[in-house]
């Protein structure tokens, strides 16, 4: 029953703590306490933890970097020049650098797994309803948020996959369904860690008890990886062969480039960060943003131009895509169904490709390389 006790848990800026503020990097929430804790920093207490900090995060939470005009700049711990990751990224810093032992971050499109890959540690994105979200600030005006079709989720952090278990036996507890009826009332299955990697959850190379069939990818063929990401996910590879997992190469069951298209036109439906900038009330974006912010701020009627210049004249094809995929003024309702349809269709082949497979998991690269200088995200970004 309190299998925190006394653990000193670090929370997300985002995530509600009575008595503080959930800023997302924005001013005008500051100076705005918060009156109740989470749903989950409710478990959390109520497993003996104790929420003793709350970490920083990007303005608004998109950025692959985490700084803001209020709490100014993470950096990782390894390298204080390159970017801890984001937008759980002061989290993943604050954990790296021993400052925390455990902490609860949040991931839409990466944001606990860029963070953990930066600094060094180990992070989980559970299904967007397996944990609980009520009581965490929207980065939308008034907490509300139109933005349905791609869910964030929130997650552990922590040094070890050990770690990662003991805090989600608490953030997915039974009793948190009867506050929160979108959350499964369904207990975290202890047997998938403890016998699917053996005593590699320790940290050792033991045969597992479980045999599980892993699929393998060192590169989707659209942003290649460097070297040294390639021969860690090899050496993982090897490792888990070497307990007695079965490892198979993987081929993407989709095309990449409609991935990737169909997620950023989904994620920047409304057109012109309409409803970001809302949420800022007045204030101005981050000067991180700005290069991300012309790609959904060009007039339409330039975009085919552009994007034949970038992809035929420049050999810019990832840049090509982001303005060919973003429009000014938002999606329509059809070209919005479309893309959400788009997405199922995606989502369905891999589904399929796991079952055909018989796949337990995908093992592949988190990113095209390590932790960044500061400042460099956007330009990676497109």
């Amino acid at each position: 029953k309190l299998g925190l006790f006394g653990i000193p848990i670090s929370i997300k800026d985002n995530i509600h703590v009575k008595g503080t503020d959930s800023t997302l990097g924005a001013a005008v929430r500051c100076l705005h306490p918060l009156e109740s804790d989470a749903l989950l920093v409710q478990a959390i207490r109520n497993a003996g933890g104790v929420p003793f900090v709350k970490s920083n995060i990007p303005q608004l939470l998109l950025m692959p970097e985490s700084e803001n005009r209020i709490f100014g700049v993470a950096r990782n711990p390894w390298s204080l020049d390159r970017t801890p990751g984001g937008s759980s990224g002061g989290e993943a810093a604050l954990i790296a650098a021993g400052c925390s032992i455990l902490g609860v971050g949040g991931d839409i499109g990466g944001s606990i797994r860029i963070p953990a890959c930066y600094c060094g540690i180990f992070g989980f994105k559970p299904s967007y309803t397996r944990v609980t979200k009520q009581g965490s600030a929207i980065n939308k005006i008034n907490d509300r948020n139109g933005q349905a079709i791609i869910l964030s989720s929130m997650g552990p952090m922590g040094k070890s996959v050990r770690d990662l278990n003991l805090l989600m036996n608490v953030l997915v507890d039974c009793h948190i369904t009867d506050h929160d009826f979108n959350t499964p009332p369904l207990p975290w299955r202890n047997s998938v860690v403890e016998h699917g990697v053996g005593a590699a959850v320790g940290g050792g190379k033991k045969a597992a008890s479980k045999k599980m069939k892993i699929a393998v990818m060192y590169s989707d063929g659209w942003c290649e990886p460097t070297p040294a990401v390639k021969r860690a996910v090899k050496e993982a590879a090897v490792a888990l062969e070497e307990m007695g997992h079965e490892i198979v190469p993987f081929q993407y069951p989709c095309d990449v480039k409609k991935l990737l298209s169909t997620y950023v036109r989904l994620m920047a439906a409304d057109g012109n960060w309409w409803s970001l900038l809302r949420a800022l009330d007045g204030e101005y974006l981050y000067p991180s943003y700005k290069a991300l912010q012309k790609y959904t701020d060009l007039p339409n009627i330039f975009r085919p131009f552009v994007t034949w210049l970038l992809n035929n004249v420049l050999g810019e094809e990832r840049k090509a895509l982001m303005f060919d995929c973003g429009k000014s003024g938002g999606l329509d309702v059809r070209e919005y169904w479309e893309a959400i349809a788009d997405m199922k269709d995606i989502e369905q082949s891999f589904s399929s490709s796991f079952i055909v497979n018989n796949y337990d998991a995908l093992l592949m690269p988190v990113l095209p390389m390590s932790a960044p200088q500061h400042g460099l995200s956007p330009d990676m970004i497109g």
